[in-house]
C-alpha cells in the first residue's frame, strides 16, 4: 500500500523516464564501452492518459560528436494510432573513460546519492564487499 502511494505522487514516474532514455542504448551497445546520461534537453508531455500499451521510436542524431566521448538521440512515445504522448528530445549520453587496471589491488571508493534513505542499503553493500 506504502509503495502504491509513493507511486501515485508522480506525475511520470521516473522508471518511465529511464526506460525511454535506454532506447538509445542499442545504438552504440556494441561499442563495449560504459555510458551515463548527461542531459535531456526538452521533454514534452502531449498526454499522460496513457492506454495499456505505449509504442516507442529511438532515433540517434549524433554519435561521437568529434572526440567519440558522447552521443545524442531522441525518444518519441505513442499509441497504436500513432497518437503522441510524450517525447524527449536533445537526450545526452557520456561515454565513460576505462581505467588501466594497474591500481587494481586498491580499494574502491563508492558513494551512494539518493533521494530515498540510503541507509538501508549498507547492510547489502557490506556484505557484498563493496
Amino acid at each position: 500500500m506504502a509503495q502504491q502511494k509513493e507511486t501515485e505522487s508522480y506525475y511520470l514516474h521516473p522508471s518511465l523516464l529511464d526506460s525511454m532514455t535506454q532506447l538509445l542504448a542499442p545504438f552504440v551497445m556494441e561499442e563495449g564501452k560504459t555510458f551515463i546520461l548527461q542531459s535531456i534537453e526538452k521533454l514534452e508531455i502531449t498526454n499522460v492518459n496513457f492506454p495499456d500499451t505505449l509504442w516507442a521510436q529511438a532515433v540517434l542524431l549524433q554519435h561521437g560528436k568529434s572526440d567519440g566521448k558522447r552521443f545524442v538521440g531522441n525518444v518519441r512515445v505513442f499509441d497504436e494510432r500513432g497518437e503522441p504522448y510524450l517525447e524527449l528530445s536533445g537526450v545526452a549520453f557520456t561515454f565513460l573513460e576505462r581505467t588501466d587496471g594497474s591500481d587494481e589491488r586498491k580499494p574502491k571508493k563508492l558513494i551512494i546519492a539518493s533521494n530515498f534513505t540510503a541507509e538501508l542499503i549498507e547492510a547489502s553493500m557490506r556484505f557484498w564487499g563493496i
